[in-house]
């Protein structure tokens, strides 16, 4: 169920940014539909924070996946 979950947030039109939540506790955004790419078994997730000096890749196995969330919109 959250492959299917990771591919719809990827795939939405227009694109909304998402966080995968990780068993550990970990989240990581992302921000752009280029920020990530699914394997058949894995999935591979590069966080890209224009605040860092170098960007940061993450290797996720699929299993450590808990949940695809969507940040709440603003209502300014």
């Amino acid at each position: 169920m959250i492959a299917e979950d990771i591919r719809g947030a990827l795939h939405r039109k227009p694109f909304r940014s998402f966080t995968i939540g990780l068993a550990d506790g970990l989240t990581l955004p992302v921000l752009h539909p280029d920020n990530l790419l699914i394997a058949s078994d894995s999935v591979i997730v590069v966080v890209w924070n224009p605040e860092r000096t170098r960007s940061t890749t993450h290797i996720v196995d699929m299993v450590q996946i808990t949940r695809v969330s969507y940040a709440e919109a603003s209502s300014a």
